[in-house]
């Protein structure tokens, strides 16, 4: 009563702000509300319907009588002429319109015409268009064009008016256009009823507006015994709180009802208002049918009662708890018709989107959406089932009439009980839910696999290859990602390379010999021995993709047929002398067959890319099993062996006998890079895209790069090896001069010798220039191709590149030396010589002594 008085109390102030009056509808004197309305009220209550009033309003269009039917192609020029005479511009024009809006004519066609697109989409039709503003409604006049295309975001066509674009936009809806190759009656008997719309829109919104400007009446508002009832009715709710504010919502009410009676106050003025305001729009009225005075009831022809008696007693249908138990199972039997069986979707990244997989990931990824549906299913339908059966009728019916024994252990007591006829019904009812279960998804994974295999791909080499997806793959996939990847391999095992080759000459010997048997010749072609050597192939091959995609059908069917029987799982106490399942589709029906038909056709064509991209390898088998060993082996001469017991070996017994000439050398490192260049650009590092598979190059790219890699690195190696014995030998024959002019002269001999030595060095030294050059032109070329070289290599290199210099230094040196040296023996030989004359004086003195 509280919530009572708060609306009775929000009413009573708000009439006392709005004491206004009307002017009656139709006449000339002034009536309150209150009492014009408790007048219609009374009226309304007495009458049982109102009389239709037929509309006068001036504005209101009605066909005219058509010509008939003309033919669909006529002449442009005829057929705007048709159109000017048929829809003047005042029919299509809002007359008279009480506001600028403005409600475009082609919202109220209610036909999309898909024919017109397909028109447009064979090519330019000709038609005649009219030109229409649709912000202001300003028409145009009828013009022939050229309808070239269809704008899908406009939701319009794209025209080219043969007057110029003077004439109006390039953008025309449908409903202005009037095709060539189309009914011209048609066209205007669609165009009129368009314009009916809009009238009798407009009308409406119209009369909504003279309804909402209408004061409200409080003599007409809901008395208190209404709002108790609306009241009680909400506050039952338990969704409803018992403190929930309903003053605000009764308000609500009230207005709508007010709003309401107004409506009908003129509705049951209209004549008069009619009358009074002509200019106004009014929607139109329509007389309803009177009702017939006699008709006829078909009746059947046998006894109603007692057919009523004998349905009551064989259904169950009568039986609550059975209807409840039925309606709970096609419940559950309408929650699994959102499981899928199989994925029909790709795999997807949270960063990178799709993706494409190996076998073994699609078929585990299979298995697990299977295995999830299965649980689904055994979890949520056939046990939940069964445990709602057991639930509503496990009881007794409360009419008394029928008891469902639920834990009945003897069949002979079960069968031709109607307990059995519910469960057989409800049998049916799983069988039917499960087979459009399996239908539905074996009909998506088909079109799945069909829009995945949708690509034509044309294969010119191992980096030029072409994927043109058609519309539905787009539409359902959104992008160019291939279902499965796979990776180009080296064989494990030796293959016969040539096979096909020693299969065709064994045919042309086979053939000679059957043509010259009796000649007794020998046949001239000789047979053509194998070639042994690895190959490339596929990690998976071709064959194991559409047995992975095709053995689903099977392997789903497998599963769902281990689905318990509801019928077992209600009836548990029975004996079941076999395990009953829900009996579902079988493999071998012809829709089934058909279908998977239809996925092994799609998924054969997908994959013969495949064969076309792997033939594009052959051509890199020969390097594929080229021995690098006996390659470089037949070019590359290598240095003599020296003996073990050998220890200390001669700077001149080195062996520097070059591998190659050097220029043969550049060219043959530079094409061996240059091939290894090749290679990387024409074999990408990016998966291939096949269309259905994508294919991984990297690890044949690394591995035949790697072959050209290590020639060249195997032929720099051995010409540093070159370089580094030349410039040890270098070293050493520096290095015995370098000891000749150490050695410090004994006498004059020796110096008169080591005199001759030095001034002989020079001559010596300048075929060690020409070694040093060609020492350091071989080393130019390991730089020219930035090979890496040791720290010994690099010291040894300018060690030698310095002793001409070191030579030149010692030989002045020890020049300088000796001269001193030959300064300090002249002294001791004049020496010597004063002391031999003096030995010699006294030696002959002595003689004379004697004498």
């Amino acid at each position: 009563m509280e919530q009572l008085d708060q609306y009775e109390k929000s009413v009573l102030d708000r009439t006392r702000k709005s004491e206004l009056t009307i002017p009656v509808v139709g006449g000339s004197t002034a009536m309150s509300p209150s009492r014009s309305r408790q007048k219609l009220i009374k009226e309304s209550h007495s009458k049982s319907d109102l009389a239709a009033i037929p509309p006068t309003n001036q504005h209101m269009h009605t066909h005219s009588q058509h010509p008939p039917t003309t033919p669909t192609s006529l002449k442009a020029l005829d057929l705007v002429q048709f159109l000017e005479q048929n829809v003047p511009h005042n029919t299509i024009t809002d007359q008279k319109p009480f506001t600028r809006s403005y409600l475009p004519l082609r919202l109220f066609s209610d036909t999309s015409d898909v024919a017109a697109q397909d028109w447009v989409r064979k090519g330019p039709k000709k038609a005649v268009g009219l030109s229409v503003n649709e912000e202001t409604g300003v028409v145009g006049n009828w013009s022939y064009c050229t309808v070239t295309s269809f704008d899908m975001q406009h939701d319009m066509f794209v025209v080219s008016w043969m007057a110029g674009a003077r004439v109006g936009p390039p953008l025309v809806p449908r409903v202005y256009l009037c095709f060539d190759v189309e009914s011209r009656q048609g066209f205007v008997d669609r165009l009129l009823e368009c314009v009916d719309r809009r009238r009798e829109s407009e009308a409406r919104l119209r009369f909504s507006l003279y309804v909402e400007s209408m004061p409200n009446d409080v003599e007409a508002q809901l008395d208190s015994d209404r709002v108790n009832s609306i009241l009680s009715y909400a506050l039952s709710s338990s969704r409803l709180s018992t403190n929930a504010r309903t003053a605000q919502l009764l308000e609500e009410v009230n207005e709508a009802y007010m709003r309401t009676m107004n409506a009908l106050i003129l509705e049951t003025n209209l004549a008069d208002v009619q009358r009074e305001f002509p200019m106004l729009l009014y929607p139109t009225r329509h007389i309803p049918r009177p009702p017939p005075d006699c008709g006829v009831v078909p009746v059947a022809p046998y006894d109603y009662n007692d057919r009523f008696v004998r349905a009551t007693t064989d259904t169950f249908l009568s039986s609550l708890p059975a209807i409840r138990a039925l309606l709970d199972v096609r419940q559950f039997s309408n929650n699994i018709m959102g499981q899928t069986l199989m994925k029909t979707e790709q795999a997807v990244d949270s960063t990178d989107g799709a993706r494409s997989v190996v076998v073994t990931d699609f078929v585990a990824t299979q298995n697990q959406v299977n295995q999830n549906a299965m649980r689904f299913l055994r979890d949520n339908w056939t046990r939940a089932a069964a445990k709602a059966i057991q639930a509503h009728m496990g009881g007794a019916d409360k009419s008394g009439s029928v008891r469902y024994n639920l834990a009945e252990s003897h069949r002979n007591l079960y069968e031709d009980t109607p307990l059995q006829r519910i469960l057989r019904r409800v049998n049916f009812m799983a069988q039917e839910s499960l087979r459009n279960l399996i239908f539905s998804t074996f009909h998506a994974y088909a079109t799945f696999i069909e829009n995945m295999s949708a690509k034509t791909v044309v294969v010119r080499d191992t980096n030029d290859v072409d994927v043109v997806c058609s519309e539905e793959t787009l539409k359902t996939c959104n992008n160019y990602t291939p279902l499965f990847k796979v990776d180009v391999v080296v064989s494990a095992d030796v293959k016969v390379l040539n096979q096909d080759a020693i299969a065709d000459r064994q045919a042309k010997i086979q053939a000679w010999l059957d043509e010259n048997k009796d000649d007794g010749d020998k046949c001239p072609l000789e047979p053509i021995d194998a070639v042994d050597g690895h190959d490339f192939e596929y990690a998976t091959p071709p064959s194991a993709f559409l047995e992975a995609a095709s053995s689903q059908f099977e392997t789903v069917l497998a599963r769902v047929k281990a689905l318990e029987l509801i019928e077992r799982l209600v009836m548990d106490r029975l004996f079941w002398p076999h395990q009953d399942c829900i009996p579902c589709i079988d493999l071998n029906e012809e829709w089934v067959q058909q279908l998977l038909a239809h996925v092994h056709t799609c998924l054969s064509d997908a994959l013969v890319p495949m064969d076309a991209f792997h033939r594009m390898l052959s051509k890199y088998v020969p390097l594929l099993n080229l021995n690098v060993a006996d390659y470089l082996g037949g070019m590359v001469k290598a240095p003599e062996a020296k003996s073990k017991e050998d220890d200390t070996v001669d700077a001149a017994e080195v062996d520097v006998t070059p591998p190659m000439e050097l220029n043969e050398l550049r060219r043959v490192i530079q094409k061996h890079r240059d091939a290894e260049r090749t290679i990387l650009d024409n074999i990408p590092a990016q998966p291939v895209n096949l269309g259905i598979v994508s294919v991984d190059l990297s690890n044949v790219r690394t591995i035949l790069a790697k072959k050209h890699s290590e020639i060249y690195t195997k032929l720099l190696e051995t010409q540093v090896s070159y370089c580094y014995r030349l410039s040890t030998k270098l070293t050493g024959n520096f290095e015995e001069i370098n000891a000749n002019l150490a050695v410090t002269p004994k006498d004059v001999e020796g110096l008169t010798q080591l005199q001759d030595y030095i001034a002989g060095v020079p001559a010596a030294i300048q075929p060690l220039q020409e070694e040093i050059r060609l020492m350091l032109g071989n080393n130019d070329l390991v730089d020219e191709f930035q090979f890496m070289v040791s720290d010994d290599h690099l010291r040894l290199k300018w060690n030698v590149l310095g002793w001409p210099n070191r030579i030149a230094t010692q030989s002045a040196r020890f020049k300088w030396a000796l001269e001193e040296r030959k300064v300090k023996f002249a002294k001791q030989m004049e020496a010597e010589q004063d002391r031999f004359e003096k030995t010699l004086s006294s030696l002959v003195e002595e003689v004379d002594a004697f004498s």
